[in-house]
């Protein structure tokens, strides 16, 4: 293994993380109900996988849906990743009939935990895997950037990067150093 000299070390790692996260949430998480929990609309649950995927945005989420919506109705749905203004001619020579733009798979219907009684959440919770993917902070954090101030800004609206700005100002002046 690269990191790891052995498995062993590598449980104990996962063990070590484990702990450390559930006495963050302990900590930090005020009530036991796992609906009161922010992430609650990010847990998307597939019955036919027996999965919960935990989703994080600007972290593979788009892909990872795409995967299990697919595994989920035994599709072979596909994103195309070129904007409209990139075809020449009509769209519907370039697209297959299994192909759409890359945010048509957000409004597939993932269930929610408001779709299940609390019963059936809890057996869900309970027995299900539970995959969630991260990413490196800084890769995370250019990726956001080049695609909220680089390349968003010639698709057309700028107003929310000036709110934006605006409660930046803000906070910077709130939090000055004392002279």
């Amino acid at each position: 293994m690269d990191d790891w000299g052995n498995l062993a070390e590598a449980e104990e790692e996962q063990s070590r993380r484990l702990a450390t996260l559930k006495e963050y949430c302990k900590k930090n998480i005020s009530t036991g109900d796992p609906r009161r929990v922010s992430v609650q609309g990010h847990l998307l649950f597939y019955d036919n996988i027996k999965t919960i995927y935990c989703y994080i945005p600007k972290a593979g989420c788009k892909t990872m849906k795409l995967l299990f919506y697919n595994l989920e109705y035994n599709k072979t749905e596909r994103l195309i990743s070129v904007g409209t203004a990139d075809f020449e001619g009509k769209e519907a020579d370039y697209i297959a009939p299994n192909a759409h733009k890359s945010g048509w798979i957000h409004g597939r219907g993932h269930k929610k935990m408001k779709h299940y009684s609390e019963e059936e959440l809890s057996l869900r919770l309970a027995t299900y895997r539970k995959i969630i993917v991260v990413r490196d902070p800084f890769e995370r954090l250019a990726s956001a950037w080049l695609n909220k101030f680089v390349n968003m800004p010639a698709r057309g609206t700028l107003s929310w990067v000036k709110g934006l700005n605006h409660r930046l100002r803000n906070y910077q002046e709130r939090n000055q150093p004392d002279k």
